[in-house]
């Protein structure tokens, strides 16, 4: 969703993802998941270039992994995410495994092979260096404090390299009325401090308009909420994107390769305020690093 041009493609993405589903409509369901790589982006305006496979001498190897669907579901017979609630017939039965799964692939083929990299350069003694729109590290989760004042928490788990911005949402896990993963609680007067000096700060809650000032759609995705049984359209759950890099326009942030801010052995305090006081709100925290992939001699690395 992060990576979507406009608001509508946004708000879809997550819809074709099974935003919600109600009573019997849970019944043979699909949903369509979009895996984001590292090198490529579910943005049409300012598509990176895909990924030349010819220059491996190894298949491609992605590995999925899909959780049982009776893992998702929470008391009173909640769907996370996409709650399913029968106002009928009663709570739903929880489905078993899924029936199927299937991966596709789209391949872009060159129109003469003769154009193919591989064959017009030797790259045991050459080098391709492709250009990544960030490498995203794993996703930290952060417990707060039961307290609706300001808090401070120290950010950790940075690895060596350049890091473009911080994203993070906050979720609350006795919120199983609502639609689970999907429902991100408000987070308000921001602070990021870099060795006591302020990087980023937004009081209230301005972060939302400094995202839209910079990109084509808001940091926050309409979703749906449950309330007392039935589903109630127009909630927006908000996320927070915090920049550390070089200024890069929405067109062509896809394909223009700029530098960060190394923050290794840093120390990274981040100031934040919630909408309530309660002691089971997670602070979730992704990294996005400048990277670069690099292939020879048949193989390929990522370059931090």
């Amino acid at each position: 969703m992060f990576d979507a041009e406009n608001s509508v493609k946004r708000d879809q993405i997550a819809s074709l993802g099974g935003n919600a589903l109600v009573g019997n409509n849970c019944q043979n369901a699909t949903c369509a998941l979009y895996l984001n790589l590292p090198h490529n982006s579910p943005r049409a305006d300012g598509k990176p270039l895909p990924f030349a496979s010819d220059l491996l001498v190894q298949p491609i190897i992605i590995t999925v992994q899909l959780n049982d669907p009776a893992a998702l579901v929470s008391a009173g017979g909640i769907w996370v995410p996409g709650a399913v609630v029968s106002s009928a017939a009663g709570v739903q039965t929880i489905p078993g495994p899924l029936a199927v799964a299937r991966m596709q692939v789209k391949q872009e083929i060159m129109a003469d092979s003769a154009d193919l990299l591989a064959r017009r350069v030797d790259m045991n003694s050459s080098a391709y260096c492709m250009p990544l729109k960030y490498f995203p590290q794993q996703m930290v989760s952060v417990n707060l404090a039961n307290t609706a004042s300001a808090q401070t928490v120290n950010l950790t788990g940075f690895r060596a390299g350049e890091v473009q911005r911080i994203l993070m949402f906050l979720t609350k896990g006795s919120n199983t009325a609502n639609n689970g993963n999907l429902y991100w609680e408000p987070i308000t007067n921001i602070q990021l401090t870099y060795n006591g000096e302020v990087f980023y700060r937004a009081d209230g809650n301005t972060n939302a308009l400094w995202s839209l000032i910079s990109d084509t759609k808001s940091a926050q995705i309409n979703t749906t909420a449950n309330t007392a049984g039935a589903w109630t359209p127009a909630y927006s759950s908000t996320w927070v994107d915090m920049p550390f890099a070089q200024v890069s326009v929405p067109y062509d942030k896809e394909i223009k390769l700029v530098h960060g801010k190394p923050i290794l052995n840093a120390v990274v305090n981040l100031t934040l305020q919630t909408a309530s006081a309660a002691a089971d709100y997670v602070l979730n925290v992704v990294y996005l690093y400048n990277s670069s992939l690099l292939v020879s001699r048949g193989g390929s690395e990522y370059i931090f």
